[in-house]
C-alpha cells in the first residue's frame, strides 16, 4: 500500500501555536490589553514564579432561554401543585406505586 499520498490526521508541530505567557506583575499592569487580545482569539497564559497559573479565555455567555420552547410543559407547575385525586391517594397510600417498599 502506498502511504505517500495519505495525509496524516495528526497535526504537525508547526500547527501548534505557543501561547503568549506573561508574569503576574506585568499582567496586572497590562490587563486591559491582555483581555482585548484574549477576546481577539490569542492564547494568553499568566505565570506565577515562572509556572503557568491561569489562562485568559473569553467567557461564554449563558444560553438564551426561549420562552415557549416546550409548549407541552406549559401549566405543568400548576398541575403538580393540585391536590391528588382519590384514586391517586389510594395508589399512594396502598403502596401500589412502590410495591417493594416496606410499609
Amino acid at each position: 500500500m502506498n502511504y505517500s499520498s495519505h495525509k496524516s490526521k495528526v497535526p504537525s508541530a508547526a500547527t501548534f501555536v505557543q501561547p503568549t505567557t506573561i508574569n503576574l506583575k506585568a499582567a496586572k499592569n497590562a490587563l486591559s490589553a491582555l483581555v482585548a487580545r484574549a477576546l481577539a482569539g490569542e492564547d494568553i497564559v499568566i505565570t506565577r514564579n515562572g509556572e503557568p497559573a491561569v489562562r485568559l479565555v473569553p467567557a461564554v455567555p449563558p444560553k438564551q432561554r426561549i420562552p415557549g420552547l416546550y409548549p407541552e410543559l406549559s401549566g405543568l407547575a400548576e398541575k403538580v401543585l393540585e391536590p391528588m385525586t382519590e384514586e391517586e391517594l389510594a395508589l399512594w397510600y396502598d403502596g401500589k406505586i412502590f410495591p417493594d417498599a416496606a410499609p
